[in-house]
Formats: structure tokens, C-alpha cells, sequence
């Protein structure tokens, strides 16, 4: 039974479940008739145009593709369109013939929808003199670009902007939604939309003091000027990142906040036992602060993360954790380290453990939560480790290449699994669920189970590489060195250590390839399998 056998309503369902590119392989298969429009409905609903983008979820679309749409040759309506014009990702050539066929086909374009523009804003003010901008709901202009904000769409629900100044009696589209501004003027006089739910403000010199009753989130970035804000009682989310002057003793809380996150807080947080959070708070966050001590913490009651990376603390005895289902006490930049886990009273309900760069040297003596899915720590060594029942993702950072893989006794259970530094000798894993394997640092051979779809291998010789069996049924792999042999059902491959020095045989259904190399490339001596890669990257590639 093929799937054009299949009811209507099935095969659009399966539709969103199957990858990108092979539901293109599939659409281009079908004969002309309803199967194929039914297939053309759900690829190209909501597609994208500009560099491929891997693990985008939309279809890339072409301007050839495009240009039979405005023809009328393709007959689905396009609802969404995501432009990525941004000049360091796609080539300008590509951007020059998106304006010509905008020119060109300017009613076409201002009658989809929905537009989400990414990139310049030189390129949108192009589009702007020949194509309507009243269906952009979405700008998101990079690389510091001096925003002419007339050309702001008047039915715009979302903004991203950076610039030197603002025009103060500018007057936002009151259908705004989300704004993030990032801007060293004076940002306090400008009136902010009445209907905003979402604010980002990246300012250096004074911002607001009052907000929107509608807002929802507020961002707050390396403001250095006096912290005294009257939050809005609606507020769920709020983020305070590289602020001086501020105590948080003094803040008042909004009642409903449910997300607080603190980073690069320089004031030493040695009387964090002294803030009284909100009961509603769910997440907390205080990350890159001064914070050594948790025995005098007042959680909330109903926190269900708590992430404390790069904090001073260097150990988790007397702490009272409430029923957390989230805890990240990672060390990556931080000199003080905890070394001991073996008298923390982890809650029951924890399902992610994040301790990257914590060398604690007892995990074979400490109690985990059953419940725990997710698991990322630093070891000695590969035996003796404690693995719950039912985790899912593991990480392991071991702390040098001693240890022996095949030691360590993994769970049936995982899904996704990463290993650092370690000797691997060829062996079954074991492991009949796992579809994400990264291995990083390894010496030796190394077995690929059969069941696995993203592959990730670094490793500093080359011949396990060049020896590497890859099994069917891999969608994307990022490797070292060149492996021998590739399956056909891969879509995307990354390569560090690139050398022309071998002939490859890509596979027929290769769309995403990034390669890295020290000689020069010639792109026609790599011979790429039709239809063409749709992203070719890296370094020494010429045309």
C-alpha cells in the first residue's frame, strides 16, 4: 500500500509528520492530479525563502517555484512567507533577483497573507517602493541597520530593531505586539504601543518607568541607570540581564509572575534569602550572579525549574528543594565547583539534572529521582554510574580519555545520548531507542546502532571515520573526517576536516552539505547529486 492509496484526511496527517525533503521527493513522484494538489497544499502553505536553514520545519522554497505561483501554474495559496533577506547568509545575487521578481510580481506578493521579514533593512526598503507592506506582520532587521521607521508596516504585530537613535515622536502601529529594540538614545520618551505584550529593551541610558497594563514579558539589558519600575500586574515574565544598580530586596514583584530570570547581577547576592518571590513563580533563573549559599533560600511553592549556572555555589547539603521538575547547576565558567552531591535531597518529581563542569566525584553514592528523563554530568570514571529507569537523554563529560564506553551499562530507555572523551572499541550498544548519538573526543572504532538518525562524531584520526558504517535510515550527520559510504536517506552532512584528495558518492537526497577545508574547493569537482544541494557552506569554496 503506497500512500496515495490513503483517505484524504490520512494523508494530510501524515504529511506533517513526514521531513521536508521527502515530502518534496514525494510531491515531485505524484502524478498530476487531486493526490498531488493535496500534497502541494501542505508543502506549501507556509514555506521560506532565502539560505537553507538546517532543521527548518518550512519548505525552502525557490524563486522559480515562486514565479509559478504568481503565474498561476501552481494553483495552492501561499498563507505564510518568511523572507530571509540578510546579507551575510544569502549571497546578493539572490537578493537582487527576489527584488526583480517582487517588481514584477507585486500583486502577487501584497496578497499572501501573512509576510515575516528577517534581515535589512536596505533590501526591505527596496521591496517596500513596489510591493504593498500592509500583510507584514513580522520585520526583524540585523547588523545595526539606522531604521527609516516610516517604512514600519502599519499592521505590524511584531518588531526587532537595533539603532543608534530613535525617532522620539515616532508613534508605534497600535496592532504591536512584541517589540525588541536595542538602541543607546534616550528610550524613555518614546511612546510605547498601548497594546503591547511583549518588550525587549537593550539601553544603556534611561527606559521607561511605567509600561503597558497588557504587558506579559519584559526583558531589561545592561540598563545602568537607577532601577525604580512600576511592573504592570499582568506581568508572567520577567528577565533583569547585566543591570548595576539594583537591589532585589527593594523590587515588588508583580503577583501573577510566573517567570524570573537574573543574569549578570554584580551586586553579591549573599541576602538572596531576604527576597520575597511571588507563590505563582514557576521558573527561576539566576544565572552568572554571586550567589554561594542556598541553606536560607525561600523558594516559592510552586517552582518547578530552578537554574543556578555559574553561580559560587559549592555545595547543596541542608538544601530544601521544593517539587522541582528542573534543576541546572552547571559550572562552565565559574571557579567554584561542587564536588560532593552525596547528602543533596534532590526532589522526587525531578526530571532534568544539568551539572556540566561540576567534577563531582560521588555519583555512584548518590540517590537520584527515579522520575529523572534527562541527566548531564561530568565523571571519573565509566563504571559504576547511577542511571534512573527511565531516562531518556544522557550526557556524560568524562574527565579523560581513560575511560572505556563499553563500561558503562546504559539504559534501555535512551533516546539521545552524548559522550565526551573515552576509548571506544567496536561493540553493541544496546540501545534499541536511541535516534540522537553524539560522541565527541573518542579513540578508537566505533559501532553505529541501527536505529539512529542524527549522528555526530568527533574524533582527532581519521580512519574510524574512513571505516565508519552508517546505517539506513540517517537523516543528518556531522562528522570529523569523510566516512567511505553514505545512505540514501540522508538529507544533511557537515564535515570539519574536508579533503578533496577522495572521490565521494553523495547521497541522491542530500539538501543541506557544510564543509571545512584547508585547501581550496572547487564546487563543480564535487560532484553534488540533482537536484542540486539547496545549501552549500564552508570554508575554501569557490564557484
Amino acid at each position: 500500500m503506497s500512500l496515495s492509496d490513503l483517505p484524504p484526511d490520512i494523508l494530510l496527517n501524515v504529511c506533517l509528520f513526514l521531513p521536508i525533503y521527502v515530502l518534496k521527493d514525494f510531491y515531485d513522484h505524484l502524478p498530476i492530479g487531486k493526490w498531488k494538489i493535496l500534497v502541494e497544499k501542505s508543502l506549501f502553505q507556509n514555506v521560506f525563502y532565502g539560505p537553507a536553514l538546517q532543521g527548518e520545519y518550512r519548505y525552502n522554497i525557490t524563486l522559480e517555484e515562486l514565479m509559478q505561483f504568481a503565474k498561476g501554474e501552481l494553483t495552492t495559496r501561499i498563507r505564510s512567507l518568511h523572507l530571509f533577506l540578510q546579507d551575510h547568509l544569502f549571497e546578493a545575487p539572490c537578493i537582487d533577483a527576489f527584488l526583480a521578481f517582487a517588481k514584477k510580481y507585486p500583486d502577487f506578493l501584497s496578497l499572501i497573507p501573512s509576510i515575516k521579514y528577517f534581515g535589512n533593512v536596505s533590501p526591505f526598503q527596496k521591496y517596500s517602493r513596489t510591493v504593498s507592506i500592509r500583510n507584514v506582520v513580522w520585520c526583524v532587521f540585523f547588523n545595526n541597520d539606522s531604521v527609516l521607521l516610516d517604512l514600519i508596516p502599519p499592521k505590524l504585530v511584531k518588531l526587532y530593531v537595533s539603532c543608534d537613535t530613535f525617532d522620539l515622536s515616532f508613534d508605534f502601529p497600535v496592532t504591536l505586539k512584541k517589540l525588541s529594540v536595542r538602541c543607546i538614545s534616550n528610550m524613555g520618551r518614546l511612546n510605547l504601543p498601548p497594546n503591547l505584550e511583549d518588550l525587549k529593551c537593550d539601553s544603556a541610558e534611561q527606559i521607561w518607568e511605567e509600561f503597558p497594563i497588557t504587558l506579559k514579558e519584559l526583558t531589561l539589558v545592561r540598563n545602568m541607570t537607577p532601577f525604580a519600575y512600576t511592573f504592570p500586574e499582568n506581568l508572567t515574565n520577567l528577565t533583569i540581564d547585566v543591570v548595576l544598580s539594583i537591589n532585589l530586596t527593594e523590587i515588588v514583584f508583580p503577583l501573577r509572575l510566573q517567570r524570573l530570570c537574573f543574569s549578570n547581577i554584580f551586586r553579591k547576592l549573599t541576602f538572596v534569602g531576604e527576597i520575597t518571590f511571588p507563590v505563582t513563580l514557576e521558573v527561576l533563573e539566576i544565572t552568572d550572579c554571586v550567589i554561594s549559599c542556598l541553606s536560607d533560600f525561600k523558594f516559592p511553592m510552586a517552582l518547578q525549574k530552578l537554574n543556578l549556572n555559574d553561580s559560587l555555589l559549592t555545595s547543596l547539603d541542608n538544601v530544601d528543594f521544593p517539587l522541582l521538575k528542573y534543576l541546572n547547576i552547571s559550572a562552565e565558567i565559574s571557579r567554584d565547583r561542587i564536588t560532593s552531591m552525596r547528602k543533596a535531597q534532590l526532589p522526587w518529581t525531578l526530571e532534568t539534572l544539568i551539572a556540566t563542569g561540576q567534577p563531582i566525584e560521588d555519583w555512584s553514592k548518590t540517590i537520584l529521582p527515579d522520575n529523572l528523563k534527562t541527566m548531564d554530568i561530568m565523571v571519573a570514571e565509566s563504571n559504576n554510574l547511577p542511571y534512573p529507569p527511565c531516562l531518556e537523554v544522557l550526557k556524560v563529560v568524562f574527565k579523560s580519555h581513560r575511560a572505556n564506553f563499553r563500561d558503562l551499562s546504559l539504559p534501555y530507555s535512551l533516546v539521545d545520548l552524548s559522550l565526551e572523551n573515552g576509548e571506544c572499541l567496536l561493540f553493541h550498544w544496546n540501545l534499541p531507542n536511541l535516534k540522537k548519538l553524539s560522541v565527541s573526543q573518542f579513540y578508537g572504532e566505533i559501532h553505529i546502532p541501527r536505529t539512529v538518525t542524527d549522528l555526530y562524531l568527533r574524533g582527532p584520526h581519521q580512519r574510524p571515520f574512513y571505516r565508519l558504517k552508517l546505517p539506513f535510515g540517517l537523516e543528518s550527520v556531522n562528522l570529523s573526517f569523510l566516512a567511505k559510504r553514505y545512505p540514501g536517506t540522508l538529507g544533511a552532512i557537515s564535515i570539519s576536516k574536508y579533503t578533496n584528495n577522495k572521490e565521494v558518492q553523495w547521497p541522491p537526497r542530500l539538501r543541506w552539505l557544510e564543509i571545512n577545508s584547508n585547501d581550496l574547493i572547487d564546487r563543480a569537482l564535487l560532484k553534488l547529486p540533482p537536484p542540486s544541494v539547496r545549501f552549500l557552506r564552508g570554508t575554501n569554496i569557490r564557484d
